[in-house]
């Protein structure tokens, strides 16, 4: 397999809005890894990202406020069901529903497909 290939990009957006100004950053860095058609590697099947294995408490936190501004408790069913399917779809995080069994009505039967490049944020 090929060695992995990392791609940095920075969007800057600045705007005028009645209340204010708004200006907004974004730092994307994703990895590609290539290598033959078909060939996935050993170490890109099944596995997911595990935050209790890698993340220190602070990244923890982050990572849970952001659930709960992406997971809102309070919105129309609809929205609500299309953000718990692309979030399991894109994190892989189907509660342990890797066989793609549906426990939720509305939930999609899909399994979970592992995420293949990383996305940083800040």
């Amino acid at each position: 397999m090929s060695d992995p290939i990392e791609r940095h990009s920075h969007i800057s957006i600045t705007r005028q809005t009645p209340v204010g100004i708004v200006h907004a950053d974004m730092h994307i860095t994703s990895v590609e890894i290539s290598g033959m058609p078909g060939d996935m590697g050993d170490d890109l099947v099944g596995d997911c990202f595990d935050p209790d294995s890698c993340c220190d408490e602070h990244e923890k936190a982050m990572i849970a406020a952001l659930r709960a501004y992406l997971r809102p408790e309070v919105a129309p069913e609809c929205l609500l069901a299309r953000l718990r399917d692309t979030l399991d779809r894109c994190c892989c995080e189907d509660g342990g529903n890797a066989a793609g069994a549906v426990d939720e009505p509305g939930r999609s039967a899909q399994p979970a497909q592992p995420v293949r490049g990383a996305a940083v944020v800040s």
